[in-house]
């Protein structure tokens, strides 16, 4: 770790664990379980912990938009049977996609604490820079045998 900018890929900002402490709180090198693993090594680990749940909720969000944008149902990767049934499942998927960006906003509120602010807000950064996007395969696709011609989606 070094007191420089970090970049999150082999240096990270150094926790608030002093300031914590002295407030009666624990900080992240509190919560080692590893004895044998180094302050840099626990720390790196937690980086990837956090790194990889943004990611995941990220990739949600953006498989939930693209469920609306295409009318599909996000368990099946199909249009609903029946048109009316439609309202409840955007319904469901606008309110899944609240939930999950709160608990996205709650990570790094918890990144923040141990870490800082400032180090949160550019941790996030370095998370949503863009990336390639890849097409979603739906269910359907991940369960088809590639040579029957009936079962490749529209």
């Amino acid at each position: 770790m070094t007191p420089s900018a970090p970049d999150f890929a082999h240096t990270f900002p150094r926790p608030r664990d002093e300031e914590l402490n002295r407030a009666g709180r624990q900080g992240i090198l509190d919560q080692k379980e590893d004895d044998t693993q180094s302050d840099d090594e626990w720390i790196a680990f937690q980086h990837r912990c956090w790194s990889e749940e943004f990611q995941d909720g990220l990739l949600t969000l953006d498989y939930l938009d693209f469920c609306l944008e295409r009318g599909l149902h996000p368990a099946t990767g199909a249009r609903p049977r029946r048109l009316t049934k439609w309202t409840h499942i955007e319904q469901d998927i606008k309110t899944e996609q609240t939930a999950l960006r709160q608990h996205l906003d709650a990570l790094f509120d918890d990144y923040g604490n141990y870490f800082g602010d400032e180090a949160a807000q550019q941790f996030r950064t370095f998370l949503t820079q863009p990336t390639p996007r890849t097409d979603f395969a739906v269910q359907r696709d991940l369960f088809a045998d590639p040579t029957d011609p009936c079962a490749a989606s529209d």
